[in-house]
Protein backbone atom coordinates (compact mmCIF):
# COMPACT_ATOMS: atom_id res chain seq x y z
CA UNK A 1 0.00 0.00 0.00
CA UNK A 2 0.99 2.86 -1.17
CA UNK A 3 -0.96 5.86 1.05
CA UNK A 4 -3.97 5.74 2.52
CA UNK A 5 -7.01 9.15 1.65
CA UNK A 6 -9.68 9.85 3.62
CA UNK A 7 -12.60 11.63 3.70
CA UNK A 8 -15.12 12.96 6.20
CA UNK A 9 -18.61 11.87 6.41
CA UNK A 10 -21.45 12.69 8.07
CA UNK A 11 -22.86 10.63 11.36
CA UNK A 12 -26.33 11.10 10.12
CA UNK A 13 -24.38 9.36 6.76
CA UNK A 14 -22.98 6.78 8.78
CA UNK A 15 -25.95 5.94 10.87
CA UNK A 16 -28.08 5.45 8.04
CA UNK A 17 -25.83 3.07 6.07
CA UNK A 18 -25.47 1.12 9.51
CA UNK A 19 -29.57 1.29 9.60
CA UNK A 20 -29.18 -0.34 5.81
CA UNK A 21 -27.01 -2.68 6.36
CA UNK A 22 -28.66 -3.71 9.98
CA UNK A 23 -25.04 -2.89 12.21
CA UNK A 24 -26.62 -2.45 15.62
CA UNK A 25 -24.94 0.93 16.93
CA UNK A 26 -22.41 -0.65 19.19
CA UNK A 27 -20.51 -2.25 16.49
CA UNK A 28 -20.67 1.01 14.64
CA UNK A 29 -18.87 2.21 17.12
CA UNK A 30 -16.19 -0.38 17.35
CA UNK A 31 -16.00 -0.40 13.18
CA UNK A 32 -15.30 3.43 13.55
CA UNK A 33 -12.62 2.64 16.10
CA UNK A 34 -10.69 0.11 13.82
CA UNK A 35 -11.05 2.60 10.83
CA UNK A 36 -8.99 5.23 12.99
CA UNK A 37 -6.69 2.72 14.14
CA UNK A 38 -5.86 1.65 10.63
CA UNK A 39 -5.55 4.92 9.58
CA UNK A 40 -2.94 5.68 12.68
CA UNK A 41 -1.65 2.21 11.09
CA UNK A 42 -0.91 3.73 7.44
CA UNK A 43 0.38 6.52 8.39
CA UNK A 44 2.88 5.79 11.38
CA UNK A 45 6.27 5.04 10.92
CA UNK A 46 7.19 2.08 8.52
CA UNK A 47 8.68 0.01 11.63
CA UNK A 48 5.60 1.17 13.65
CA UNK A 49 3.55 0.02 10.62
CA UNK A 50 5.22 -3.43 10.10
CA UNK A 51 4.34 -4.61 13.54
CA UNK A 52 0.91 -3.22 13.76
CA UNK A 53 0.25 -5.14 10.02
CA UNK A 54 2.25 -8.72 11.67
CA UNK A 55 0.14 -8.32 14.81
CA UNK A 56 -3.14 -7.00 13.83
CA UNK A 57 -3.66 -8.22 10.23
CA UNK A 58 -1.52 -11.44 10.27
CA UNK A 59 -2.05 -12.43 13.67
CA UNK A 60 1.22 -12.54 14.74
CA UNK A 61 1.32 -13.42 18.22
CA UNK A 62 3.66 -10.63 20.35
CA UNK A 63 6.43 -13.39 20.44
CA UNK A 64 5.90 -14.44 16.91
CA UNK A 65 5.86 -10.45 15.72
CA UNK A 66 8.94 -9.82 18.27
CA UNK A 67 11.49 -12.64 16.47
CA UNK A 68 10.38 -11.47 12.70
CA UNK A 69 11.47 -8.18 13.95
CA UNK A 70 14.11 -8.91 16.26
CA UNK A 71 12.85 -7.01 18.84
CA UNK A 72 11.52 -8.34 22.59
CA UNK A 73 8.38 -9.06 23.23
CA UNK A 74 8.37 -5.87 25.74
CA UNK A 75 9.53 -3.85 22.72
CA UNK A 76 6.73 -4.83 20.59
CA UNK A 77 4.24 -4.25 23.78
CA UNK A 78 5.09 -0.32 24.05
CA UNK A 79 4.92 0.69 20.22
CA UNK A 80 1.75 -1.04 20.23
CA UNK A 81 0.65 0.54 22.94
CA UNK A 82 2.09 3.72 21.67
CA UNK A 83 -0.08 3.14 18.38
CA UNK A 84 -3.40 2.50 20.41
CA UNK A 85 -2.72 5.64 22.52
CA UNK A 86 -1.87 7.62 19.26
CA UNK A 87 -5.22 6.27 17.84
CA UNK A 88 -7.51 6.70 21.03
CA UNK A 89 -6.17 10.56 20.51
CA UNK A 90 -7.61 10.66 17.07
CA UNK A 91 -11.30 9.93 18.09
Amino acid sequence: IEFVTGRVKKISSILEKAEKKSIPLDEVEEKIDSGILLECIFSGRDKDREIAMLHYLDGFTLEETAEKMKMSVSGIRKRLSGLRKYAESQR
